[in-house]
């Protein structure tokens, strides 16, 4: 389900690739404190978001709406 806006990260954790196989090429993790563009969520009652991670590779990613 696409959606706009920013996501502001809690505590540091880990961005998927893919959530659902646990997937995250580099080892890419959000950072506390940080804002991060909001691309998509996985329901609307969403567990995880998909936001972009400048200088991931992919940078689109998934992390846990917790």
């Amino acid at each position: 389900m696409a959606a706009s806006g920013s996501f502001v990260a809690t505590k540091d954790c880990p961005a998927f690739q893919s959530f659902r196989k646990g997937t995250n090429p580099g080892g890419v993790k959000i950072e506390t404190g940080h804002s991060y563009p909001l691309l998509a969520k996985n329901a609307s009652n969403a567990t995880h978001y998909r936001i972009r991670i400048d200088g991931a590779s992919p940078p689109e990613r998934w992390v846990s709406v917790e």
